[in-house]
């Protein structure tokens, strides 16, 4: 524990000494356990959704396997940018790491959420309105869907793209 006094006052930094125990069993491990089971079962669930027979041309598999692909994306990323604060790669980045870094991660956030949205909404059209579903057979309206979340997640980070958006401290 570290005592600080500033101006006659004194007091103790209790945190100081959790914060890299937390740090470590808090985001770096199930950061770790996270990348490691999505990297194995997003493209197994790929896999499935291409080569299910019943399953192949209906729109949930469109929605889940944009889902998979979008989180796949996510923790590539996250992997990248990870192995890079640790220096494990030398690269020399300059002003464009982190609004890189945080604009995929967020659109790939948004995308991947959106799009569970998208799916459930759709369910509920299924169970609520079957009939009006039947016509949209081979899924177009689910890739409508799609296409207009990633652009709609797109257009709507980009802010964070914006020279000076982030001012360094």
């Amino acid at each position: 524990m570290a005592n600080t006094t500033i101006s006659n006052i004194t007091y103790t930094n209790l945190c100081k000494s959790s914060t890299n125990t937390v740090y470590l069993y808090g985001h770096l491990v199930p950061g770790i356990a996270l990348f490691i089971f999505g990297l194995t079962f997003n493209p197994i669930a790929l896999y499935y959704f291409a080569t299910s027979r019943n399953f192949r041309r209906s729109p949930y598999s469109y929605y889940f396997s944009a889902i998979a692909v979008v989180d796949l994306v996510r923790l590539t990323v996250w992997c990248l940018f990870f192995l890079l604060d640790f220096k494990i790669f030398k690269l020399q980045f300059h002003s464009f790491e982190c609004p890189t870094q945080m604009y995929t991660e967020f659109v790939a956030g948004s995308i991947s959420a959106w799009l569970t949205v998208s799916l459930t909404f759709e369910r509920c059209l299924v169970i609520y309105k079957p009939l009006q579903t039947l016509t949209d057979t081979k899924g177009r309206r689910a890739l409508i869907i799609i296409f207009c979340v990633i652009l709609a997640s797109c257009i709507v980070n980009s802010l964070l793209l914006q020279p000076g958006f982030y001012v360094k401290r």
